[in-house]
């Protein structure tokens, strides 16, 4: 009933804008799919030296399938009950001795819980990658990936006397048949990796991201008067629009620098990047719509869809440009020990427009930082399996 897209928490802060792709932000507000990742990593404590602002409970790293050097196709069907379906294929195909093309794609379709159950999902998905050059000294690879859902939200119920209300959710649905959620990703990435005989890469990547939303759903709640104690299937409960409406644009281009050294007698590995970032956003309303809904009961809920006029507001219009430069080392000292140490530079620049608000918050905003961070750690590993860790960010 939150923020539009995945709002997950880690160690108690949001992470909302601490998720990447492939070792690149990954911030906007969207629904994400598993269709196309191979793995999910997850990276505990402050992660400002290697990834710069945000990250004060660590980050999510979505880890993306890549195509292989092997010929070979998966097909997987779901059916579960709620109308849950979904399908998903997996197709790799050799085209070269160093170059392959990935497709997966995906479709879910499913109904929302209880007797009246008018929520519903349905998600349609597709991922392209191609890489030439694979194993060589110059790896190239583009990719294209588009999510599109189009549900009927469950937006959930509003909370009675300071804590969740006992409205019976796992039963009945209190949304409305017109309810929609409407939303798009489509990300285009472009890579390049040059690898050294000693071992040393460098890597570039450069990636652009559209990004849109649309929801009318439902926020329902007890009526003025309600307790714990007094709740029958004949309690009135109020309905009110929840509606909102965005695109985004994000492009970042982002340079990783590794390789590996001998000083002072003790082996080095050296990572060196800089990342540029430009972040478009705007937001909209439905000025038009009615705030409040139809009222319903708690046990007998109609979801009969109204009319609403649709017509959008631009309300508020966001650009960020973010450079960040960043230096890590880790330096093993003695058999199982190693030091890391790193600093990042990041200079970012935000501007806000908010026109369409009303007076006096209708003004234009700008904050513009330049922030150094640190960090410093120790790690004891014993064996392949275990890493112990301490560090200061």
């Amino acid at each position: 009933g939150g923020r539009v897209g995945d709002n997950i928490r880690l160690r108690g802060f949001s992470a909302a804008g601490d998720i990447y792709l492939d070792g690149m932000r990954d911030i906007a507000q969207y629904n994400r799919d598993l269709f196309n990742i191979d793995r999910v990593e997850v990276l505990r404590g402050s992660a400002s030296m290697l990834f710069g602002r945000g990250s004060t409970g660590g980050i999510v790293s979505q880890v993306s399938k890549q195509p292989r050097l092997i010929t070979e196709q998966e097909v997987n069907a779901t059916v579960g009950t709620d109308g849950y379906t979904r399908l998903q294929g997996d197709f790799n195909f050799k085209l070269d001795d160093n170059a392959a093309l990935r497709i997966n794609a995906m479709a879910t379709d499913g109904d929302g819980r209880g007797d009246n159950a008018g929520a519903s999902t349905h998600r349609r998905g597709l991922a392209l990658d191609y890489r030439l050059g694979i194993g060589t000294a110059n790896e190239f690879a583009i990719s294209y990936y588009h999510l599109h859902y189009n549900d009927k939200p469950d937006w959930g119920f509003q909370w009675l006397e300071g804590k969740p209300a006992p409205s019976p959710t796992n039963k009945y649905w209190y949304g409305l048949d017109s309810d929609f959620q409407n939303d798009k990703a489509d990300i285009l990435t472009l890579s390049h990796t040059h690898r050294w005989s000693d071992g040393s890469s460098l890597k570039t990547t450069a990636r652009h991201g559209y990004y849109s939303r649309a929801m009318w759903a439902t926020q329902s709640s007890f009526a003025a008067g309600t307790t714990g104690l007094n709740i029958n299937p004949n309690t009135v409960v109020n309905r009110r629009t929840n509606a909102k409406s965005g695109e985004e644009h994000h492009t970042f281009l982002q340079t990783d620098y590794l390789t590996t050294t001998q000083w002072f007698g003790r082996k080095n590995s050296l990572l060196v990047g800089a990342e540029y970032a430009l972040e478009k956003a705007n937001r909209s309303t439905y000025p038009l719509l009615a705030s409040a809904k139809p009222a319903t009961t708690a046990g007998n809920p109609g979801s009969a869809g109204i009319s609403g006029n649709l017509t959008e507001r631009l309300a508020t219009e966001f650009q960020a440009r973010t450079l960040g430069i960043y230096l890590q080392d880790t330096i093993d000292i003695a058999p199982h020990w190693k030091l890391v140490g790193g600093l990042r530079l990041d200079n970012f620049k935000g501007d806000y427009e908010r026109t369409g608000n009303t007076a006096p918050n209708n003004t234009p905003l700008s904050r513009s930082d330049t922030l150094l961070s640190k960090r410093v750690g120790v790690m004891f590993q014993p064996n392949e399996e275990v890493s112990y860790y301490a560090s200061y960010g």
